[in-house]
């Protein structure tokens, strides 16, 4: 066998050798990443899988996510002009205690203080403990789940998402009157702080059949925090620089939050005023 092989590579033109041994090389790799990330040859352990929504494909109207100026001026985010093409599903609920107690039991997740109840979601969640528990989930289904982005959140929020431009309430001679107007919409939006925790579902449901989305359970999401320099158009891009150890977290509003932080009212909310609780949902890639 060995005496056929090398007188078939001998007579193989020389890149076509190295378009085989690239190609074997690239095979091996991602077939090893592929079964070694799930383990398909055995079979799912959770096949009962939590209900989920198609988030809708369309033209985005929402906000890009981050702090963006026009030279020092803290501007309005341009709408996200990119069109949706991502198809994936989100949890109809808020991950629950139940749910989550099980990926401490396989000791895979870190044990939180929150009390566990039989429908109540799970809060005082860091960043590190929501992708700890998407790991352990997708293994356990054979599905790839993941936190959300920003944008796939706020289009799954429908209409229980509010944009919180300000448009010609700015005044670009005074930027602090624009520091007082964000910070009066955002404790108008949030209200007094409101640490009953209710069973999932009794929230309310959004336009698209989502359940509990921007009420006290603020969910955290992949995006990191962007700090974006536009140009004086207020919508071509000049410079970003990206802080992932900050994540944005979505709810009645935008906040930034720490990523190992699990009760931002004890501290951690680099921007915005802090969530009543932590908690998340996951996506299904589909």
């Amino acid at each position: 066998m060995g005496h056929l092989r090398n007188s078939i590579e001998k007579d193989l033109p020389i890149p076509m050798k190295y378009q085989i041994l690239v190609g074997a090389a690239v095979v091996a790799l991602f077939g090893s990443i592929f079964f070694f990330q799930f383990d398909y040859f055995t079979p799912a352990e959770i096949t009962d899988l939590p209900e989920t929504i198609r988030i809708p494909i369309h033209d985005n109207n929402v906000r890009l996510a981050g702090n963006f100026r026009v030279g020092t001026r803290i501007v309005d985010p341009p709408i996200n002009r990119k069109k949706a093409v991502s198809d994936v599903a989100i949890m109809k609920y808020q991950v629950g205690q139940v749910a989550y107690q099980a990926c401490v039991k396989d000791k895979e997740c870190k044990p939180t203080t929150i009390k566990q109840g039989v429908n109540m979601p799970q809060v005082m969640i860091s960043y590190y403990d929501a992708l700890a528990y998407a790991m352990w989930f997708s293994k356990k289904t054979k599905r790839h789940w993941r936190l959300p982005t920003a944008d796939e959140w706020r289009r799954a929020a429908g209409d229980k998402y509010l944009d919180g431009s300000f448009g010609d309430l700015d005044d670009a001679r005074d930027p602090a009157r624009r520091w007082l107007l964000e910070y009066t919409l955002q404790a108008k939006l949030r209200g007094k702080a409101d640490r009953v925790l209710r069973p999932r579902g009794k929230n309310g449901i959004n336009s698209i059949g989502i359940f509990d989305i921007s009420a006290n359970v603020w969910e955290w999401t992949d995006t990191c925090f962007n700090n974006v320099q536009l140009d004086k158009d207020g919508r071509t891009e000049l410079k970003r620089s990206q802080n992932c150890a900050v994540r944005a977290v979505e709810g009645k509003h935008t906040a930034y939050v720490i990523d190992f932080i699990r009760d931002a009212k004890a501290g951690g909310c680099a921007v915005g005023i802090p969530p009543d609780y932590l908690g998340f949902r996951l996506v299904l890639d589909l």
